[in-house]
């Protein structure tokens, strides 16, 4: 797998995937993305979501309705999947990407709509990160 030279990065705050597939990937597809984040999927372990020339990395929620996090990678694109963190009230996808032989997290993070944390900054291991934060 090659690094390309330049990527396309995409969030989307989805408010539930069922039903939007066939949006999305004509939304990946028009602007050339190699990488999507995604919060709120709605989805459960007994969902099928796939993409022809994407892996597809999602954490689901479980128990309970709503939330879900998820990263689609571009096919080519040399990427490294990482742990979810292991933080009461967060729900996150992660991936390492090296450019220029420099490694670069990228997490699509979901905080709780129960918690009430305000972000000062980041937690350390996050390289990049990116959320939708709600009062």
């Amino acid at each position: 797998m090659a690094v390309p030279k330049s990527l396309i990065l995409m969030t989307w705050n989805a408010n539930s995937l069922r039903g939007k597939q066939a949006e999305l990937e004509d939304v990946m597809t028009f602007y050339h993305v190699d990488i999507v984040l995604i919060q709120e999927t709605f989805l459960k372990p007994s969902h099928r979501l796939s993409f022809e020339h994407f892996f597809v990395y999602r954490n689901d929620r479980t128990p309970g309705r709503g939330g879900g996090t998820a990263i689609l990678v571009r096919k080519g694109v040399k990427h490294e999947l990482l742990p979810s963190l292991s933080v009461n009230n967060f729900e996150t996808t992660s991936i390492k990407i090296d450019i220029q032989e420099r490694p670069f997290v990228i997490t699509s993070l979901k905080i709780s709509e129960n918690n009430r944390w305000r972000l000062q900054r980041p937690p350390p291991h996050l390289g990049v990160f990116q959320s939708e934060f709600r009062r």
